[in-house]
């Protein structure tokens, strides 16, 4: 099985990831958003958020998302970290969404993106 490794770190790491971010009633402490590339050669990156980062990675890591299932193995390139949720999922949309916001964020991750 393919692992997904930290770009900080040489260990595997964990990750989970719930459709509603948070679940009613909880504040995490922070919300992170993530970029991860694939190992496969082709130049693919995926963006997400999430209130547990190395619970998410897990899921991406064990094939339990089906958008990053067929580019394993991933790594983390980046995360940023928000304190609020409405915050975090703004930058998730700002860079999914804004090739400038993106493309900015690319030319300063070029060695980490492998471009």
């Amino acid at each position: 099985m393919a692992e997904l490794v930290d770009a900080t770190d040489s260990k595997p790491v964990a990750a989970r990831h719930e459709s509603s971010i948070l679940s009613p009633g909880t504040t995490p402490i922070m919300v992170y958003v993530y970029v991860l590339v694939s190992g496969k050669g082709r130049k693919w990156s995926y963006i997400g958020s999430t209130p547990d980062l190395r619970r998410r990675l897990a899921e991406h890591k064990n094939g339990k998302v089906v958008s990053t299932r067929s580019w394993l193995p991933l790594t983390l390139v980046y995360y940023e970290a928000y304190r609020n949720e409405k915050d975090a999922r703004h930058r998730e949309a700002s860079l999914k969404l804004k090739s400038r916001a993106y493309a900015q964020l690319r030319r300063r991750l070029k060695s980490s993106l492998g471009e």
